[in-house]
């Protein structure tokens, strides 16, 4: 996995969900069975395949790209259950999903451990800066949990 930098594949899914080819070249980097002994790049490619369903045009194949990501990204978080990135990946999946795909127990669980977890991750400002966005942007959120996302998004300044 030395050939996977985390940094890369962050701003690959941020950018993955408005363009279709950097949704491709991230599931293909990660698309490796190496992927498996990694939770967070496990987690990114579930994240990934969920993506890859919303620019599926296909309603059979939405559904099944879909629920295959669910299950890579659940198989993530079981294997690293404390992981505030792989609950980023997850908060970000469950919020703007369609409710069709009945995938939306867990957001507030996962905006709690994003919101515990921006204090002790202050030696990764990538990670920082991911989850803060995320929560900045969402609309599941408070906005004591905006105000505290914008503070750290300021110290990263």
């Amino acid at each position: 996995m030395q050939d996977i930098d985390i940094n890369e594949v962050r701003l690959l899914y941020k950018q993955a969900s408005k363009n279709r080819r950097k949704c491709d070249e991230l599931y293909a980097k990660l698309d490796v069975k190496e992927v498996e002994q990694h939770p967070v790049f496990l987690g990114y490619k579930g994240a990934a395949q969920a993506i890859r369903a919303k620019h599926s045009i296909f309603p059979h194949l939405k559904y099944t790209r879909f629920r295959d990501a669910m299950s890579i990204l659940d198989r993530a978080i079981i294997k690293d259950a404390h992981s505030a990135e792989l609950r980023f990946l997850r908060f970000t999946i469950q919020t703007n999903s369609p409710a069709i795909f009945n995938y939306k127990g867990q957001i507030q669980e996962d905006k709690k451990m994003m919101t515990d977890a921006l204090p002790q991750v202050q030696d990764d400002a990538g990670l920082i800066e991911v989850i803060a966005t995320a929560l900045l942007e969402s609309d599941a959120v408070t906005n004591a949990d905006k105000d505290l996302a914008k503070e750290y998004l300021d110290k990263l300044q």
